[in-house]
């Protein structure tokens, strides 16, 4: 899911309208992409978490420490 949601984060730019000053608009532009990009990165990691502990629980065959 998170490469989906990737997708749209970095489309979703190309949405946002043409008018006003072009170098403004760029600007802005470069600090969601890197916002969106962080926010990818700490899903990612997020979700490599929970199922290094999924997997923890499995093999003790319980409950996690």
């Amino acid at each position: 899911m998170i490469p989906y949601a990737g997708i749209l984060l970095f489309i979703f730019p190309l949405l946002w309208p043409h008018d006003g000053d072009a170098s403004q608009k760029t600007a802005h532009g470069a600090i969601y992409l890197f916002v969106a990009w962080f926010v990818l990165i700490l899903a990612s990691a997020l979700g490599a978490r929970a199922l290094r502990r999924a997997e923890a629980r499995d093999a003790a065959g319980g409950e996690p420490r």
